[in-house]
């Protein structure tokens, strides 16, 4: 474990930088495991802005650029990832070293051998390269940990572009680590997030501040770890690229069809919105099947009224009765709070009633029994807290016993009793963008179920990939082994669910692997499924689609 402050230097290019790196820098200054020793200001040809606004302006065809422009003009009011600060407010008096480059085979190098024998007296643990590409030779050796540099899936092209034009399911970010050892890079972090095929600068705003987070998220690691930990990080993620290749910036004509279908997509997704609504609704099953079987065919679905909508169901069992506590949300209010369905064995309702609301929306209401108490977690990360309650009369009456958690924005917590301990997975965001709730799986624990230090897994975040990061209903286990329901929201948010069975589970790992997954129905109108819970007689998920709206 270091005692001492990681020392750190960054490379970039101007001193005006974006926020998403003011607030990256400004965290490592804040933070008591790293401190900024040196910035490496790159230097070419195109020293002044002049200079470099030309050759930017060359770097994109013209109707990409136009296509970039309009994009912005209609959603770029509400991004802020790219706002213009001043470096020098963040860091005060660092040093500033001017750095000239020049291209080799292998990557860019530092061309004067004196310059690398003064960074060499800084003493550096790890450079942070922000601005510039691909780096080679003698700078690869300076700092013990390496040269990490971020590498979006694109290919000459604008972060995000090909995934919105092309509607893809994810974007992928890749951070690796330069050393002379990995002269082509080590990957010790990799992300896949959800794509807004509405706009690409907002798919740059999301992309960016998750980017901003990795960085001091490992630096934090390294520093609390050791350089075991940068090894146990390399052995997470498969180096393959599974999901697309590196795609090359369109030509002038395919640029045009490629802004005309977005535009158009556009167009389609106003009118839905006007003529259609977001429906959820209850799927259940009487059979006593297997858990892990996945075919809808046996799911009838719940009657519900016309004027809202039933998701996220969790189930309990009594008496030949079936409780479903669900979220629900009236058309007119556009809030969640928590009901009660009851119905009888052959899932017909018997009645329904509200039982938790409060001034912030609700939903997600995970259930456990504890000591024969019924306790519910429902997701209140509209409220920043993660909220326990107790049951005192079944299964109508609520109070609230205490917050977990408090200052932290999570969506579905889900608790897992094992080994001795209290296992709580949940999505984080940390960048108090809403950005994360899909794709960053968190794992926390104690020993205590009524407690309020719960401790941040080494592993954290467990899981980035919004294909099969946010919890999905309860882990369970069969025949001795566990299984974590996780949602698929690749392309489009609870879009399928995932069996996971959980291999490794412990203060120190954590590994799982998709066994199986349950998929839409669209021929029966299912569009989305995200929510799967079973007792011994009766098997409860959510479906999807779009219900169209009554005007008159």
């Amino acid at each position: 474990m270091n005692f001492e402050k990681l020392k750190v230097a960054l490379i970039l290019d101007q001193e005006i930088i974006p926020l998403w790196q003011y607030q990256l820098i400004e965290t490592l200054v804040k933070s008591a495991y790293a401190e900024i020793s040196l910035v490496l200001m790159l230097t070419s040809l195109a020293t002044n802005k002049r200079c470099r606004k030309r050759a930017a302006g060359k770097k994109y065809t013209a109707v990409v650029n136009l296509h970039l422009q309009v994009d912005r003009m209609l959603f770029g009011s509400t991004t802020n990832f790219d706002r213009p600060s001043d470096l020098k407010e963040a860091l005060g008096q660092t040093d500033i070293l001017s750095v000239y480059l020049k291209e080799e085979s292998a990557g860019s190098a530092i061309s004067n051998s004196k310059i690398v024998s003064q960074i060499n007296y800084y003493d550096l643990d790890v450079i942070l390269q922000l601005a510039g590409d691909k780096l080679s030779g003698e700078i690869l050796s300076v700092p013990r940990y390496g040269v990490w540099a971020y590498q979006h899936k694109v290919n000459d092209c604008p972060v995000g572009y090909m995934e919105v034009v092309n509607q893809q399911d994810t974007l992928r970010t890749d951070l690796l680590l330069f050393s002379p050892f990995f002269p082509n890079g080590q990957l010790i972090y990799r992300s896949f997030m959800l794509p807004d095929h509405l706009s690409i600068i907002n798919t740059q705003h999301a992309a960016y501040w998750r980017t901003s987070l990795a960085m001091p998220r490992i630096l934090q690691g390294l520093f609390k770890y050791g350089e075991g930990y940068l090894q146990n990080l390399a052995k997470r993620f498969d180096t393959k690229d599974p999901k697309g290749r590196l795609e090359a910036l369109p030509n002038p004509v395919q640029a045009l069809t490629k802004a005309v279908s977005h535009f158009t997509y556009l167009l389609y997704r106003v009118w839905r919105k006007i003529m259609y609504r977001d429906h959820w609704f209850i799927l259940f099953s009487t059979q006593t099947e297997d858990p892990l079987t996945t075919s809808l065919s046996r799911y009838k679905r719940l009657a519900q009224p016309a004027d809202r909508f039933w998701a996220d169901p969790f189930l309990v069992t009594h008496a030949e009765k079936h409780y479903l506590f669900v979220e629900e949300l009236l058309n007119r209010t556009g809030k969640g709070h928590i009901t009660v369905v009851e119905t009888n064995s052959n899932g017909e309702v018997l009645h329904f009633e509200k039982v938790l609301e409060k001034e912030y929306h609700l939903s997600y209401p995970f259930l456990l029994n504890h000591n024969n108490t019924y306790y519910m977690i429902p997701e209140t990360g509209a409220n920043r807290t993660v909220e326990l309650y107790r049951c005192t009369e079944f299964p109508y009456k609520w109070e609230f016993v205490m917050n977990l958690m408090e200052n932290v924005l999570t969506a579905d917590v889900t608790l897992f009793f094992y080994n001795g301990k209290w296992w709580m997975f949940c999505c984080v965001d940390g960048t108090d963008q809403n950005i994360g709730m899909l794709d960053e799986l968190h794992l926390y624990y104690s020993e205590e179920l009524f407690s309020t230090e719960w401790i941040s897994h080494p592993c954290n975040p467990i899981i980035t990939d919004v294909s099969r990061a946010r919890p999905a209903g309860r882990i369970f286990m069969k025949d001795n082994k566990i299984y974590r329901p996780s949602q698929d929201c690749s392309g489009m948010y609870g879009k399928a669910i995932n069996i996971n069975q959980v291999t490794a589970l412990s203060e120190t790992e954590y590994n799982e692997h998709l066994l199986t997954k349950i998929l839409p129905d669209k021929g029966n109108g299912i569009l989305g499924t995200h929510t799967y819970n079973f007792s011994d007689s009766f098997t409860v998920l959510d479906g999807f689609r779009y219900l169209r709206k009554r005007f008159l």
